[in-house]
């Protein structure tokens, strides 16, 4: 009876359950039982073959998962639970060739009456030379919002027409000799500079960047042979055919 006890405890130990007092118990029962010292070596053989069996051999489920894993796509969430993805984003260079073609149609009604001798009283010869510039300029912001990679060849001029526009009218509203109604068609020029430079960096303002105008892709640029790559402006995805 004193044995089953015992046996027991080692049975118990041997699965770590055991408390000190019972472990110190065991050890002095065996140390005087030799039955029980076999029946304990006996035991501790078995426990060890049981927990170092090799495991079960599973077939390789590998090729069968990846096939039906479902094929996620660059910037998605893959899953029952994906999440909507950003809004996006409009793009400034649409947006500023519709614009542009919309100032050069109003200078373009302002041009036609000038060239024809029309403008506001002023002699002839001045309304058709006002008349010139403003068709001239209507030509430049369609060419613009047709080819909006050039468009920076056109801001110089664009920039110092409206700098200049804007000092001389301020002065002439200032000193009385010109109505700040009469002079509000200006305000064109102004906004076609600023579709312009949104149409010539489309970047700006929105954290993309563009490789330099010499770059690969340029005439001039580094790598490029001298040709254009693709008829893109590099850089600026979405960019119309230049």
């Amino acid at each position: 009876m004193q044995c089953e006890f015992y046996r027991e405890v080692c049975s118990a130990r041997l699965d770590g359950a055991a408390s000190e007092l019972e472990a110190n118990a065991l050890d002095a029962h065996l140390a005087g039982c030799p039955d029980c010292r076999a029946w304990a070596a006996e035991a501790t053989k078995v426990t060890a073959l049981a927990r170092l069996a090799p495991a079960d051999r599973v077939p390789d489920l590998t090729a069968r998962i990846m096939a039906a894993a479902p094929v996620s796509r660059p910037g998605s969430v893959s899953g029952p639970a994906s999440l909507p993805g950003p809004a996006p984003a409009i793009r400034p260079v649409p947006v500023a060739r519709l614009g542009l073609v919309m100032v050069a149609l109003a200078q373009l009604a302002i041009a036609v009456p000038a060239l024809l001798g029309n403008d506001a009283g002023a002699p002839v010869h001045i309304a058709r030379e006002q008349g010139s510039w403003a068709l001239a300029l209507a030509v430049g912001l369609l060419f613009a919002a047709w080819r909006p990679a050039r468009a920076d060849g056109i801001l110089p001029v664009l920039g110092v027409l409206v700098a200049c526009l804007a000092a001389t009218t301020t002065l002439d509203v200032v000193a009385g000799r010109a109505a700040a109604s009469g002079e509000a068609p200006h305000a064109l020029a102004g906004l076609g500079l600023v579709l312009l430079w949104l149409a010539a960096h489309p970047g700006a303002g929105t954290g993309q960047t563009e490789t330099g105008r010499a770059g690969p892709g340029w005439p001039g640029g580094k790598g490029s042979g001298g040709g254009r790559t693709g008829g893109r402006r590099p850089g600026a995805a979405g960019a119309a055919p230049a």
